[in-house]
This record gives structure tokens, C-alpha cells and sequence, in this order.
């Protein structure tokens, strides 16, 4: 068991003896009243589920007097990846890998992003898509010979506004941390030619 205390209250977590996973926490708060036992009313807990590869399968929060609150459920792939987790509010998000083990993309309600790589295996874009008429988004890393992002181009289209371009250009410094950025605001794209 670990307890982490702050001012009017405290968390205690416990630990699966057999696996030491992390089985369950506990937030307490102190009444102030009188001297502090350490004993306090426990005001909300989150218990912790999990298969036999030690993959986390359930989390559940519960209110006073143990409550369930919510509750989230994960699926994973035989090789070890996120599939699916669902919430008991019916939210379900999905997750799809492409043949060498890269998240490809994520779909829930109401949206999907979309990522591709580039030969190095350097993230290169990423696409949000989301319901007919609202803005979707792509956005486009441009790396250095050092492996460094430098430019950031985003295009926004769809919903009420006309398709436009924002770039970002970064300026490494030299321990590889961003230095500068700038950028010249959002350009209106022309409209594709039909030929």
C-alpha cells in the first residue's frame, strides 16, 4: 500500500500481492475536526482489471458508499494492442494498426483521425474527419536531416469556411528543443482547377 497525503485528505493505493499490479485507489477526506487520526471519509475509489498478460481490461470509479460512477472496458489484439474501449456512458473507441505495428488510426462517435508515416517511420500526417459539415483537419510534419520537425503545415476544410492553410515553421535549437516558431496566419486556398 502507498498513501499520498495533502492538506485535508489523502489517496491510498493497493497492489495485487501475486502480480503487484495496481489493484485499486482510494481518496479520503479529513473532517478537520479534532486531532488527525489519518482516518478520513472515503469519498471516491477507482478499482482496476486485469487479464492474464497483465493488460489493464477494466477500470471502474465509484462515488461514496461505493457507487459506480463509470466504468471503462479495453480489448486487445493477440499482439498485445489497444482494439477497443468502451465506457459505460456508450462511448467506443476503436483503434486500427497497419501491418508493421503503427497506430494507422482511431474512430469514435464521432470522428476519426488517420495517421500515416513516412519511410523513417516519422509520424507525416495526421487527418481528423468528422461528421458532413463540420471543419476537418490534416496536419503535415516536415523533418530536417537531423530528424527535426521544421515545418508544421495544417489545412482546415468543410463546415462554413473556405479550405486554408496555416505553416509553422520551427527552429531547432541546438539541444534539439523548439527555439522558434513562427507562422504568417491562416492563407485561403484556391479552389481546384476542373479541367
Amino acid at each position: 500500500m502507498t498513501r499520498q497525503r495533502w492538506e485535508g485528505g489523502y489517496r491510498e493505493c493497493h497492489y495485487d500481492n501475486a502480480s503487484g499490479y495496481l489493484s485499486d485507489c482510494t481518496e479520503f477526506r479529513l473532517d478537520g475536526a479534532g486531532p488527525d487520526t489519518g482516518k478520513g471519509t472515503a469519498v471516491s475509489r477507482v478499482a482496476f482489471g486485469y487479464n492474464a498478460q497483465g493488460q489493464r481490461v477494466q477500470e471502474s470509479i465509484f462515488g461514496p458508499q461505493d457507487t459506480l460512477l463509470y466504468e471503462v472496458n479495453f480489448q486487445y489484439s493477440i499482439a498485445g494492442r489497444v482494439l477497443n474501449v468502451r465506457d459505460s456512458e456508450d462511448a467506443h473507441l476503436r483503434y486500427r494498426y497497419e501491418a508493421a505495428g503503427r497506430l494507422d488510426g482511431t474512430r469514435d462517435n464521432h470522428m476519426e483521425i488517420c495517421f500515416n508515416y513516412d519511410h523513417f517511420d516519422r509520424l507525416a500526417r495526421r487527418q481528423v474527419r468528422l461528421p458532413p459539415g463540420q471543419e476537418n483537419l490534416s496536419t503535415q510534419w516536415l523533418y530536417d536531416g537531423f530528424n527535426r520537425p521544421v515545418n508544421l503545415i495544417i489545412i482546415r476544410q468543410g463546415g462554413a469556411l473556405a479550405p486554408s492553410e496555416l505553416i509553422i515553421s520551427q527552429q531547432p535549437g541546438s539541444n534539439s528543443q523548439t527555439e522558434a516558431a513562427t507562422s504568417q496566419g491562416w492563407k485561403h486556398l484556391a479552389p481546384p482547377r476542373i479541367l
